[in-house]
């Protein structure tokens, strides 16, 4: 196995190649790896992903949160029956359902969700998130305030006009907020 392209204290990292894009797989922009024991007693692998909802010939729609999304981030955990994951892509995993986490979101490009997911990750490796379905709420909510923070402008990139609106109660974004006629920018 090579050697980790994100080495933490709690847990390492390995960003893993694509297959061919003929595949389901073509839909995903990014795929790491994680190794950790310290998260869960069963499980020590997940495969924490970054996938495009956009419409691609051969592949039936992507479930959307909301319409407008644009990308969803993925979390979930590899059996163990499987053995070692395949760290250089060179083959499939044998992934558990439900998903440990999923949060969608748009407005930020493709190379930007692939940051925003790899800051889970890196946060991850250094012990300071978990992937882990108890940690879900913390995580979307890390995830909503960083996505936000690439909308904005705030790592560089396009400034948008008006920042998104999250749904606190499906945890998503569901739009911009129009200052104008928004109901609680009259407050």
């Amino acid at each position: 196995m090579r050697r980790p392209d994100i080495k933490g204290d709690a847990a390492n990292a390995w960003q893993t190649p694509l297959p061919d894009k003929k595949f389901a797989l073509g839909t995903t922009l990014d795929l790491w790896m994680v190794n950790g024991k310290g998260f869960h007693p069963f499980w020590s692998w997940w495969a924490v992903s970054t996938i495009d909802l956009g419409d691609f010939p051969g592949v039936r729609p992507a479930f959307k949160k909301y319409a407008a999304a644009e990308v969803e981030l993925a979390v979930y955990a590899l059996s163990s029956k499987s053995g070692t994951p395949p760290v250089n892509g060179e083959g499939p995993f044998d992934a558990l359902e439900p998903a440990n986490l999923v949060v969608h979101w748009h407005g930020i490009t493709k190379a930007q969700s692939c940051l925003v997911v790899r800051f889970l990750v890196e946060a991850i490796c250094a012990g300071s998130a978990t992937p882990d379905p108890d940690s879900r709420r913390k995580n979307t909510e890390a995830m909503n305030k960083l996505v936000n923070d690439y909308y904005i402008g705030r790592y560089g990139g396009p400034v948008r006009m008006h920042p998104l609106e999250i749904d606190p109660f499906r945890e998503c974004f569901t739009g911009e907020v129009d200052y104008d006629t928004h109901p609680w920018a009259k407050v």
